[in-house]
């Protein structure tokens, strides 16, 4: 009985497959692509005053590079301070993905179809404020960037995961366009000397 038992445990050792994890995709978008912007500023701080609300229906904490710290790491490399008066802050105020399931057709058709079951609405919402502590000037200025994608019923985690980061690059790219545009507009005074 004994020599059954370790036959048995002989198989089931080496039946168990060692297959490494899966690697999550990691985003293209290196911020080193975006060049420094030299500011007209003493400092800049950067404040992550988004959190995930824990509702169940917000998944940006699931990405693989999750849209708030993305942003904030975004601003912390992009921007520089380059003397001056006063202070920048940016401050995240959203940076959310909100997850809606999708309603199936049924039928014949909605069994032979692969479907889109989920769809996934970011927001990114990032306040620009500069207060120029009496001696330089005050302004502000907001970027608002939105971006929708569904996922389909047959997705596999590492398909969720690609479709994610190709969201998150787009909406990075879209973000710094937005904030290059409002600086100019809005902020003027703190680009170039």
């Amino acid at each position: 009985m004994k020599k059954l038992i370790l036959i048995f445990a002989a198989l089931m050792l080496a039946s168990c497959n060692t297959v490494a994890p899966v690697q999550r995709p990691v985003p293209r978008y290196v911020y080193q692509q975006y060049p420094q912007v030299l500011l007209n500023v003493g400092n800049i701080e950067v404040v992550e005053a988004y959190t995930t609300p824990s509702d169940g229906m917000h998944a940006e904490q699931m990405m693989p590079d999750p849209l708030p710290r993305a942003i904030a790491t975004w601003a912390r490399d992009h921007f520089k301070a380059n003397g001056g008066n006063g202070t920048l802050t940016i401050t995240v105020k959203d940076a959310s993905v909100l997850k809606r399931d999708l309603q199936s057709m049924g039928g014949f058709k909605g069994a032979i179809t692969v479907e889109q079951a989920e769809r996934y609405d970011a927001k990114m919402l990032v306040e620009f404020k500069v207060d120029g502590n009496g001696s330089g000037p005050d302004g502000s200025g907001v970027v608002n960037v939105a971006r929708g994608q569904t996922i389909a019923e047959n997705a596999s985690l590492q398909d969720r995961d690609l479709i994610w980061t190709k969201m998150a690059e787009a909406m990075m790219i879209d973000l710094d366009a937005g904030t290059q545009k409002m600086l100019s507009s809005k902020l003027s005074f703190l680009l170039g000397r």
